[in-house]
């Protein structure tokens, strides 16, 4: 009887130790785990400039998204895009108008986004050129011996970049005359204004309040470089201004909210008269240490 029990219980002990066996370790090679793309990935679509190529099988990337390829430079009015694909990389910038009120000439690319009520082409015209007008002037080209260009009555004058005013020596004139409340916008920092060697002025407000805005390169003249009858208003930045006498004068007040050159001593340079000279009274402490606006008056 015990001899019985015992074999009852060591063929259990045999059965149960072969069963975990089993469960435990696979016996044929069809229980065991693969790789699906061991034999090679299954190419999805081609990869784009922003998606990947992957595989259709695993979903591993095969091919990384190549990126844009960029086309023309943005421009104020077009966009850059990718020449493979047609998206905006950039934007288009926009312009930036020398005249912010109107939107009129633009800094940037030289667009008006006006008709003129009249235009002076320097490389047409010669000697000086005196009228009267009361819409907006434009002025451009390259003078060939201009005495001055006086303008009754305007109150916008623009002047396109690359403009080029010249003087000539030992004769008194005015390169930029305007006889009334005026502001004179600049397009561009090529823009250059220099009276001769005799008795010149670069730009002479004659009558009222003379306002420089948008950008220019440098003003001289033989004796200054920005006369006004009145007051003087720069708001825009040009390049260095400098005269035999003086560098900027005005009757009332010299006001500069804008920038002369690189805004440094040698920047706005005169003779006896000083950087700046008001009523009889000479300044030569520019730049001010203060915050802009730089005012100066008698």
């Amino acid at each position: 009887m015990k001899t019985t029990k015992f074999l009852i219980l060591f063929s259990l002990l045999i059965f149960l130790f072969s069963f975990f066996i089993g469960c435990s370790s696979p016996t044929s090679s069809d229980d065991e785990i693969t790789d699906p793309c061991e034999a090679g990935h299954t190419p999805g679509a081609a990869a784009t400039c922003t998606t990947a190529q992957t595989c259709t099988v695993c979903g591993e990337v095969i091919v990384a998204a190549l990126g844009h390829t960029p086309g023309a430079a943005a421009t104020c009015t077009t966009a850059q895009t990718c020449t493979v694909c047609g998206e905006v990389i950039v934007a288009a910038l926009g312009h930036d108008w020398a005249d912010t009120v109107n939107n009129r000439l633009c800094l940037t690319c030289g667009e008006l986004n006006f008709t003129p009520a009249r235009t002076i082409d320097l490389a047409d015209d010669t000697g000086d050129i005196d009228f009267t007008e009361t819409g907006t002037v434009l002025i451009k080209g390259v003078s060939n011996g201009q005495r001055r260009i006086h303008i009754n009555d305007v109150t916008d004058v623009y002047i396109e970049n690359g403009t080029v005013i010249t003087g000539p020596d030992a004769v008194s004139s005015i390169q930029i005359s305007v006889s009334s409340a005026s502001t004179i916008y600049g397009g561009g920092s090529d823009i250059t204004i220099t009276g001769g060697s005799g008795t010149s002025e670069g730009i002479y407000g004659a009558v009222d309040i003379l306002t420089i805005a948008g950008k220019m390169g440098s003003i001289s003249g033989g004796i200054g470089g920005i006369r006004s009858n009145t007051d003087l208003i720069i708001t825009g930045s040009t390049g260095n201004i400098s005269g035999g006498n003086f560098g900027l004068y005005a009757t009332n007040s010299v006001t500069i909210s804008g920038s002369i050159g690189n805004d440094t001593a040698s920047s706005l340079t005169g003779g006896f008269m000083g950087q700046i000279y008001i009523n009889s009274s000479s300044y030569n402490d520019f730049p001010l240490s203060t915050p802009k606006p730089w005012v100066w008056h008698d």
